[in-house]
């Protein structure tokens, strides 16, 4: 970053603050928080569609859906461990532990499961999952590993949680990496503008 006609940090977090993508994140939360007291419909909607609109989540396009049934019935089979959960990160350990051996369930589909049954528990990540785009888009600012801790990244991400700080990481990617605003397209949501 820094070259003529790069946005800075500062700029691309700002452009995610007014953008679509936050608002779609933060309205998705919203449904799933109006799922309650409804669990086992919370865990169907995390794992195979979104509550806003019906349609298979964006993320899990390329899963089958014999790979989504069998990790719904796997959370529906823990859905007391989730609903105990004490906090985020505990919530992501049971996703990860009851699905993880699926074959073609990743990082990431544990990742985006959890933080939607977070939304729908009220519970927030207190660190950076960094996975798949995120990853990317964080190894461009030097950060890597599993998870980061947000104290660690540049003051320019205070304004933003955990979980929208991953969000950026990977919908911006590419403009960390110096392209246009042009070329952003995101996997994280579909709109009207993807169909």
């Amino acid at each position: 970053m820094g070259r003529s006609g790069e946005m800075t940090l500062k700029q691309l977090i700002a452009h995610y603050e007014r953008g679509k993508y936050r608002r779609l994140a933060g309205e998705e939360a919203k449904a799933y928080r109006k799922l309650k007291p409804h669990l086992d419909v919370a865990i169907q909607n995390a794992v195979k569609f979104s509550p806003l609109d019906g349609r298979k989540h964006r993320h899990q396009l390329r899963l089958p859906n014999h790979v989504l049934s069998e990790a719904q019935s796997k959370l529906l089979a823990a859905k007391e461990e989730i609903r105990a959960a004490k906090d985020f990160e505990a919530l992501h350990a049971i996703v990860q532990q009851q699905i993880d051996q699926i074959g073609g369930v990743g990082v990431l589909a544990v990742y985006d499961i959890a933080h939607r049954l977070g939304a729908f528990r009220g519970k927030e990540p207190k660190v950076v999952y960094l996975h798949s785009g995120s990853a990317e888009g964080a190894a461009l600012l030097g950060f890597t590993g599993p998870t980061v801790d947000k104290k660690e990244l540049p003051e320019a991400f205070s304004s933003l949680t955990c979980a929208e700080i991953e969000d950026f990481f990977c919908i911006y990617k590419k403009q960390l990496a110096g392209k246009s605003l042009a070329e952003l397209k995101s996997m994280c949501f579909m709109s009207e503008d993807d169909d």
